[in-house]
């Protein structure tokens, strides 16, 4: 228990980091990464829905701050 606790930690703290960077990147907070700990997947979202038809600078945004 106490494993699957850290890594659920470490998988939000690397949403939020991810968020700040697509913050700075795109100059807005309305996309963001969210972790779904009941799944334990992360889903993009725009506001309250997950985000469809992405800009191609927001897809550049996303992968830029993934490899970060």
């Amino acid at each position: 228990i106490i494993e699957i606790q850290k890594n659920i930690a470490n998988e939000a703290q690397a949403a939020e980091e991810i968020n700040k960077m697509l913050s700075y990147l795109l100059g807005r907070k309305d996309l963001k990464l969210i972790f779904n700990e009941n799944a334990g997947k992360f889903s993009l979202q725009r506001g309250d829905k997950i985000a469809k038809r992405l800009s191609e600078g927001e897809k550049t945004a996303i992968s830029l701050s993934h490899f970060l």
